[in-house]
């Protein structure tokens, strides 16, 4: 049995050997691409919970900066939470953007491929029949490299946000401490 369950074991041995996949077939490409777009997935999943956390931080933190009292003069304390609460405002939409980024990423176009959505619309029907096994085979690849690309980026998007927001959790959590302790009274 072979890696994938299709039964080709002495195929199967012979790439495991280092000899490559002389035959043509695109299945191994189609099965990457399927992970891929899984991986893809998985990234958008994570960019709608964190913008909810983002947007549920902003709407419960915003309010706790003591951004009036900070107005007042010789109220430093406030003014330093009103400074706290500015910068963690700019993280998060720092945070924001970049899962904005996340969900648009840019990819190279590597020439035509039928797995591909935009050659597709492009394509007439005639150039999606007319294809031989190692053009299906490119093809396929193609599309592997575009969906690599996608995910990379929408991975690298994400962990540069997750970089952002807990500094502006924290930073939020201080400068709404900082209101608190104001708005009780004169420090």
């Amino acid at each position: 049995m072979s890696w994938w369950g299709t039964g080709r074991v002495q195929r199967d041995a012979r790439r495991l050997d280092g000899m490559p996949d002389r035959e043509g077939s695109a299945a191994d490409a189609q099965f990457v691409q399927s992970m891929l777009q899984l991986t893809i997935t998985n990234a958008d999943v994570k960019t709608s919970v964190l913008v909810a956390a983002i947007a549920l931080t902003f709407g419960v933190g915003t309010p706790a900066i003591p951004l009036y009292q900070a107005l007042e003069p010789g109220a430093w304390l406030a003014q330093a939470g009103a400074l706290l609460g500015a910068i963690a405002v700019i993280y998060c939409g720092i945070a924001g953007m970049h899962l904005v980024l996340s969900l648009r990423p840019r990819m190279k176009q590597r020439g035509f491929s039928r797995y591909s959505l935009p050659d597709i619309v492009d394509a007439s029907v005639d150039e999606l029949v007319a294809t031989t096994k190692q053009d299906d085979r490119r093809e396929a690849w193609i599309q592997v490299k575009n969906l690599a690309e996608i995910s990379a980026q929408k991975h690298d998007h994400i962990r540069r946000a997750l970089t952002y927001y807990p500094i502006s959790v924290a930073l939020m959590i201080v400068a709404g401490a900082i209101g608190i302790v104001v708005r009780s009274g004169p420090v």
